[in-house]
């Protein structure tokens, strides 16, 4: 699930907000995790699956708590790897933002034992030298809903949240613990954002990249205000226009609400109001999507574009397989990175004097300048190579080829090489002849001049004209960090040479 929303001009916003500001608001985490996860239960039991655990209530019904779920080949589920973002939220200067000792989640009757029992192992984080930095159990709430009864619903969770632990007084960051985040997401760039502009900010997805193989129905999308007028280009911090509340509502835009929100302590404070007005927040999962659009027509609200921004949701086997698939591809390429970036047997370099002993030193401190000033090139360049702008849309070409068949891989199609051993395939534009459509477009040749190139060329290509091997490159464009362009950052010790006269040179 993706949080839901309506679309309204916004409006005054200081004659409805009673609620008397805070003048040192701390900034508090909620997680929503009180999801029953009985149609992914359904679903799992129905299939077979034994990856997954699948509880069984008491009157049968299977169900999956879906941020509890392993994931990828480290097995860490969709809420050790929240904690992981939560840990490392900082600002520009590096200060930390939030904290996992103001962080809070929300369960319900039927998974908040499962929660519990997450915390006390480790609550995600792997080192124990850090065991106080996890998730107490203190800040793990029971919302007192089961799957015997209706949902109540993520806008439910908040305000349970706000009335229990969290108080109007604080600002909030909300966290969709259903979706999977992927490394290096970003959570201080949306807090930062958020007290550096004064708004209630949300995370924005594009829908046409980082969508995650999600339905676009599944989206709460938004309208998002230019970088000028007339224009189409966004700015990374757009102020939202509008917001489509219901994920079925048609929407020309290609912005959608991320998986995560900063609501500052006077959007917080209305919620009481929210209830009171709207009522009924059937369905139960688009009511925080309704909440928004609530606030939307009363004050301004901006979205903003978070590096590694992105999340997977897990509603379905298939968001699952996809998710696993996805960590394990980005582990690999991270494998393939450290390998080439920082190769391990790299030969130590051979020191004949003690003069070139001292020049090694000396170039050792150059870099080491360098990279203080402008940062390491070795981190420049992971961070290059493990680029989710690149990475994404690979990755989504690789599932594509595994579902459609990859016409340029089939292994049952091999060539025997001279030495009598299997060459690599052959690719599909060398196999099939009639695939050679030599006369599309051909111009007509005038029967006074015929020239040898058409007689020579003009015929299709037949079988025999086909080439048995091949040792070609794959003739993919490279997508490897190659360094950058040479920047020559030596010490300049000639004379400037005068435009005006020669006497002066050197001034």
């Amino acid at each position: 699930m993706q949080f839901g929303v309506e679309t309204s001009a916004p409006g005054a916003f200081s004659a409805l907000n009673t609620h008397t500001p805070n003048t040192n608001p701390s900034v508090k985490v909620l997680i929503l995790g009180g999801a029953f996860g009985v149609g992914l239960g359904g679903l799992l039991r129905t299939g077979g699956d034994t990856s997954h655990d699948v509880a069984v209530g008491s009157d049968g019904t299977a169900r999956v708590t879906r941020p509890l779920v392993n994931l990828g080949p480290d097995g860490k589920s969709s809420l050790d790897r929240w904690v992981d973002v939560i840990s490392k939220c900082a600002g520009p200067a590096g200060e930390q933002l939030v904290s996992l000792d103001e962080t809070y989640i929300v369960a319900s009757s039927d998974n908040v034992h499962e929660y519990v029992s997450w915390s006390l192992e480790g609550g995600g984080v792997d080192c124990m030298s850090k065991q106080s930095e996890k998730i107490a159990i203190g800040n793990i709430v029971d919302n007192g809903a089961s799957s015997s009864d209706p949902r109540p619903g993520p806008a439910s969770d908040l305000r349970f949240a706000v009335d229990t632990v969290l108080g109007n007084q604080h600002h909030v960051v909300v966290i969709d613990g259903h979706n999977a985040p992927v490394a290096g997401f970003d959570l201080g760039k949306l807090v930062s954002c958020a007290v550096s502009r004064g708004k209630s900010t949300l995370v924005r997805v594009d829908m046409d990249s980082q969508s995650c193989g999600a339905d676009a129905s599944d989206f709460v999308h938004l309208t998002l205000a230019p970088a000028a007028e007339g224009s189409k280009r966004y700015g990374p911090h757009a102020d939202v226009l509008s917001v489509v509340p219901f994920p079925g509502t048609e929407s020309n835009t290609n912005f959608a609400v991320g998986c995560a929100m900063f609501l500052r302590s006077e959007t917080v404070s209305l919620l009481p109001r929210f209830f009171t007005e709207v009522g009924d927040l059937e369905p139960a999962r688009e009511s925080l999507g309704r909440f928004l659009a609530w606030v939307a027509s009363r004050t301004r609200l901006t979205a903003c574009a978070v590096p590694n921004g992105v999340a997977f949701p897990l509603t379905t086997e298939n968001d699952l397989a996809t998710a696993n698939k996805f960590y394990a591809f980005y582990a690999d390429q991270q494998s393939k990175a450290l390998g080439e970036i920082c190769p391990k047997n790299r030969p130590a370099p051979k020191q004949s004097s003690n003069e070139s002993t001292l020049r090694m030193q000396m170039l050792a401190d150059r870099f080491a300048a360098i990279d203080k000033r402008r940062g390491s090139v070795k981190t420049h360049a992971m961070k290059a190579a493990l680029d989710l702008d690149m990475l994404l849309p690979l990755f989504f070409e690789k599932i594509k080829k595994e579902s459609e068949g990859d016409e340029n891989d089939h292994s049952g199609f091999t060539v025997i090489g001279p030495d009598g051993k299997e060459t690599r395939p052959l690719p599909f534009r060398f196999r099939d002849a009639d695939a050679w459509n030599s006369s599309k477009n051909k111009p007509k040749q005038h029967p006074c001049y015929v020239t040898t190139q058409n007689v020579s060329f003009g015929k299709a290509p037949t079988i025999a004209d086909m080439p048995q091997r091949w040792h070609g490159v794959r003739g993919e464009f490279t997508s490897k960090f190659t360094g950058g362009n040479y920047a020559d950052s030596g010490l300049v010790v000639g004379n400037l040479k005068s435009k005006v006269h020669a006497s002066l040179d050197g001034e």
